[in-house]
């Protein structure tokens, strides 16, 4: 296998006595491999090892030699710097505190730069600090973070190395090589500086490498329409080089690799047709992990820990209840109680105010479930401030109590992350350094700080193919290299000024992106570099973002650009094969009661399949949570309000407006006692006006009608029909003459016309006018506070406004029994086709089992 490293570049500094310095671990690792690799293929036995090291681990060894402790941590810095600054705004009416994290972040980022660069030695210090409102609050905060810490003895990482240079070295090198650093900062060089007679800065780039032109035979430019076409793309290249030689070395460059990792990691899997396997399956090496905090087995414990103490997003439980990390529902049975409730009781949010409420509904139904058992754990510990030793406890008893990370075997990437998540806890208990008691809430978020900032990165053995980050690719060789988004906001990258730093500073001193032109020149170091030290490299970038147009970077405009298209021209004939499969078992013989009544024929009616799926093959519906009312429940209080304003009551001129809010009322509390426990007052109210002002409207309308009886409200009507026997509660019937007229309430009243559809759209009514005697007339009541009330149906005669007058009552009603015989008989015989009509599709829960859109079929009626 080729070497990462070309050994030949340092060659000439290679003696007793020098030291490598890189500007990564990964570096070095390649340059001791090489070495060995070259003292092997020499017939050497044994030989001495070459010396060298990463800037950031040799700093740490000296740190450790020098007896200076462990430095506090970025986010303690920033934890530090927070509490100071929030003082500060406090007393101070000259700034305004948009986002605390955010700028304790940036401030600390500044305190760090600094000691990096020296700026407190200089003379005019706080004379140029002072001269900025910015400038002079952040020294002020750097005064205070520095008093605080040595209150406390302690030291942050920039202020342990300059401590470092104040002292005498141990030990000092003949001569340090720095090998390929494009930067470097005063207060390193110092310490470099301190240890060796010679400090040797050394490129292994060609001196000339930035005036010539790139040679077009070994470098290409793609652009693609869209990230994933560039990453199939790529990972199709890839796959093609591996297979021709498995020993040759391929590199991936991805500027932001934390974020792209995922994406590319599937198009990655999909062409070496591992897509289930385990990560060191892979001939792959990454070198730049991810966010430990999003790692999955520590996402479920942190999501854990967060349901206990703080708050978390109720499809986050769902998602939990299912998790292989834990045991909060032991079977389908639980899971589906669990989402069923916390749909019932508009659970938006679980906090421990909201989720007793949630247990304690759940243990009526299930007492043992996994969820009641973990509450009732987490219910018996005591509030108030505590130790970090003991919040470590607690957190650690909690997700025992949880089951956590789980009963299966794990996997030896599940064991590297679980090894993290226990440093990581262990860590927390350093805290008591910063402060003496902590609340969960405050231990958790300061935990979830520490995993979103640390990297997980599972160790795996050296692969031919190696996907690495910009910085993390300097400096190595390739036989092939790919360097995705190579465009002009990634090199060079965009400015970034420190609102802490006075700008003149940040640009004499060339600190990290300070000025274009310093990025310019970074960029063009590293897509230079990355050609000369490669056999041959495909720059790519995306060439539309945001429905902005990209250009590629300015250091490639002089290579000729190949644009990449996905091929629009449909697969052939013979690739696919479709299969129509329509027909469902049949009913079992004899077969006479109908669950499901007239929701059943229209599921039938509106498409076959959404009914077989439903009622035979007894397919869930997707459960959607809501943090209000439901649509759901507000059509079910809408009937209630209703039936609660007539019951007892059969004319029009029994009914006042006075009896609309008792009636709501009575509405209202028909909702769970635990419903409204969780419910926010303001949906309460706001539901409460909702239905008010709806029932007003509709009264409106009724009084315009001519004289009306109500006869009956939701009450119970058998049926039978064609074999089936069936029962149904029609919303509401009056008497208007000698005849029958009934009334189906509606949010949204249906045209009249869906009663003459051969589809037989809306079957409701025609079964109720069937089921009954001496009906004259049925319509779609639309009671609604946003939309006019009206009544759309049809009868014998005139009977009120919108009710058209149908032109042969007893031949409607003749084709209404024939059409709903044949939807009965469908259901029978086991039709299951995808034959829906447009509004079928709006709320369906089956389309991914259908696929009705993604067969192009068709779809009938109006929107």
């Amino acid at each position: 296998m080729t070497a990462l490293y070309d050994i030949r570049a340092i060659e000439p500094y290679i003696r007793e006595g020098t030291l490598f310095v890189t500007p990564n671990d990964r570096m070095a690792r390649a340059m001791e491999a090489a070495f060995d690799q070259q003292q092997a293929d020499l017939g050497l036995d044994a030989w001495q090892p070459l010396a060298v090291v990463s800037l950031t681990r040799f700093m740490a060894q000296s740190l450790e030699e020098g007896d200076l402790g462990c430095p506090i941590s970025a986010s303690q810095g920033i934890h530090l710097l927070r509490r100071i600054i929030e003082e500060h705004v406090s007393t101070s009416h000259s700034i305004s505190l948009l986002s605390p994290q955010q700028l304790a972040r940036a401030a600390f980022q500044a305190f760090e730069l600094v000691e990096l660069y020296e700026l407190s030695e200089r003379a005019d210090f706080e004379h140029k600090m002072k001269s900025s409102a910015n400038g002079a609050a952040f020294l002020q905060w750097r005064e205070a973070l520095i008093r605080q810490l040595k209150k406390r003895e302690l030291a942050t990482e920039a202020m342990q190395r300059a401590e470092l240079c104040r002292r005498p070295s141990p030990r000092s090198w003949a001569q340090i090589v720095l090998v390929d650093f494009d930067t470097h900062t005063p207060l390193a060089l110092r310490f470099l500086r301190n240890r060796c007679n010679v400090l040797i800065d050394h490129s292994s780039l060609d001196a000339a490498f930035n005036k010539t032109s790139f040679d077009s035979q070994k470098v290409g430019l793609t652009s693609y329409q869209d990230k994933q076409t560039q990453y199939n793309r790529v990972a199709a290249q890839v796959r093609e080089r591996f297979a021709a030689d498995s020993q040759t070395r391929i590199g991936i460059v991805v500027p932001q690799l934390e974020q792209e990792r995922a994406s590319l990691e599937r198009a990655l899997r999909r062409e070496f047709n591992c897509a289930d396997a385990e990560y060191e399956n892979l001939p792959i090496n990454f070198s730049a992990g991810m966010s430990a905090s999003s790692v999955p087995v520590i996402r479920a414990g942190l999501r854990l820990l967060e349901l206990a103490f703080g708050e978390l997003e109720a499809d986050e439980l769902i998602a939990l209840c299912h998790s292989p990390f834990c045991s909060l529902a032991a079977g389908s049975d639980e899971r589906a109680a669990v989402s069923v409730l916390i749909s019932k009781l508009g659970l938006g949010v679980c906090t421990r105010q909201t989720l007793p409420v949630l247990v304690d509904e759940l243990a009526k139904r299930t007492p043992e479930a996994g969820l009641v058992r973990f509450w009732s754990s987490v219910r018996s510990l005591k509030q108030g401030a505590r130790s970090t030793e003991r919040v470590v406890q607690e957190f650690t008893e909690v997700l025992q109590n949880a089951g956590w990370p789980g009963e299966r075997s794990i996997d030896s990437v599940e064991f590297q992350a679980l090894e993290l998540w226990r440093e990581s806890l262990a860590s927390l208990s350093s805290w008591h350094k910063i402060q003496s008691e902590w609340t969960w809430l405050e231990a958790l978020s300061v935990l979830s700080e520490i995993l979103g900032g640390r990297v997980f990165q599972p160790k795996t053995p050296d692969r031919s193919i190696q996907v690495l980050g910009t910085l993390e690719a300097g400096g190595l060789y390739f036989d092939h290299l790919f360097v995705l988004d190579a465009d002009e906001h990634q090199f060079p990258k965009t400015v970034s000024l420190s609102p802490f730093i006075p700008v003149d500073w940040q640009r004499e001193f060339s600190m990290p992106r300070s000025s274009p032109q310093t990025e310019l020149y970074l960029a063009d170091i590293q897509l230079r570099g990355f050609a000369q030290r490669s056999g041959h490299v495909d720059y790519s970038y995306i060439r539309l973002r945001d429905e902005i147009a990209v250009r590629p970077s300015p250091v490639l405009t002089e290579l000729d650009e190949r644009v990449y298209e996905v091929s629009k021209r449909p697969a052939s004939a013979s690739a696919l094969t479709y299969v129509t499969d329509s027909k469902g078992s049949p009913l079992s013989p004899g077969l006479t009661d109908l669950k499901g009544g007239t929701y059943r024929i229209a599921s039938q009616s509106q498409c076959a399949f959404k009914g077989y799926a439903k009622f035979r093959l007894l397919l869930p519906e997707s459960e959607s949570v809501s943090q209000g009312l439901s649509p759901q429940e507000q059509g079910s209080l809408l009937h209630k309000a209703l039936e609660n304003l007539w019951r007892s009551r059969s004319r029009i001129e029994d009914v006042t407006d006075e009896q609309v809010p008792l009636a709501v009322d009575a509405a209202l509390q028909t909702l769970l006692p635990s419903r409204r426990l969780i419910m926010p007052k303001l949906v309460y109210e706001a539901e409460h006006e909702r239905l008010v002002f709806a029932l007003q409207a509709w009264l409106e309308l009724e009084r315009a009608r001519p004289p009306f009886e109500v006869m009956a409200l939701e009450d119970p009507v058998p049926f039978s029909l064609a074999g089936f026997t069936f029962s149904m509660r029609p919303d509401r019937i009056d008497k208007v003459g000698s005849g029958l007229f009934v009334i189906d309430y509606k949010s949204r009243a249906p045209s009249a016309s869906k009663l003459l559809s051969d589809r037989l759209e809306e079957p409701q009514l025609p079964i109720y006018v069937l089921a009954l005697e001496s009906v004259i007339g049925c319509a779609f009541g639309a009671v609604s506070s946003i939309v006019k009330p009206e009544l759309q149906g049809l009868a014998v005669h005139a009977i009120t406004k919108g009710v058209k007058v149908a032109e042969d009552w007893d031949d409607l009603i003749g084709r209404w029994r024939e059409r709903l015989e044949e939807l009965l008989n469908d259901i029978r015989r086991g039709d299951a086709r995808v034959n829906p009509i447009a509004s079928a599709c709006t709320f369906c829960s089956y389309a991914n089992v259908c696929r009705v859109r993604t067969l192009g079929l068709e779809v009938s009626g109006d929107e």
